[in-house]
């Protein structure tokens, strides 16, 4: 409520939301972090890249799911792998 009330007319609507959406991930996907850290989701992904499947084993929607490969890096990370094993 104070963060709400100090800094709702300072900081556009866009960062809100955006801060917003990463704690909500933060939040939602310790599970998946802590089970797996950054390799072993770097290597879950590379092993199925079925999205759907991934978000359903550990709970979470495809689109958080997304968010956390893309805040991570994972999903850049093995997008360059592939192109460089082509």
């Amino acid at each position: 409520m104070i963060f709400r009330s100090l800094f709702q007319h300072v900081l556009p609507i866009e960062v809100r939301e955006e801060s917003a959406n990463w704690f909500a991930g933060a939040l939602l996907l310790p599970a998946l972090w802590d089970q797996l850290g950054r390799k072993g989701l770097l290597n879950a992904y590379r092993s199925t890249q079925d999205l759907q499947s991934l978000a359903s084993h550990f709970g979470v929607s495809v689109v958080m799911l997304n968010w956390r490969l893309r805040m991570t890096g994972v999903a850049t990370q093995a997008r360059r792998a592939r192109n460089w094993s082509r």
